[in-house]
């Protein structure tokens, strides 16, 4: 049985990982306001795996955003790790599919 700490720790976890997915639709419509076209982000945190090309200042965006989410301390005690984010809006009409893959400790 998941003792009351490991419980909260799990509702937390489920909360920032909400906010880190809204942080970044929020990140990639405000790129959009300042560009027409397309937008597609794939890109992986995980050092030595590439990605789709984006835009410098795109990525750099929202590698700030997960950095911010890996140093709260629920998630880097849980060690939980974003290992991917891929982002689009392939007709440019403000309807933005965020999709984040996490890796979790074994355990």
């Amino acid at each position: 049985m998941e003792t009351p700490d490991k419980q909260r720790d799990a509702f937390a976890l489920a909360h920032l990982r909400e906010q880190l997915e809204k942080q970044i639709e929020n990140a990639v419509r405000a790129f959009e306001s300042e560009h027409s076209g397309p937008i597609e982000l794939d890109m992986s945190m995980v050092e030595g795996e590439g990605g789709a090309e984006s835009d410098d200042r795109l990525r750099k965006s929202v590698e700030a955003i997960v950095e911010a989410f890996h140093r709260n301390p629920v998630v880097s005690e849980t060690g939980v790790r974003v290992h991917k984010v891929t982002a689009i809006d392939s007709d440019a009409d403000g309807q933005i599919a965020v999709r984040v893959s996490y890796d979790y400790p074994v355990g």
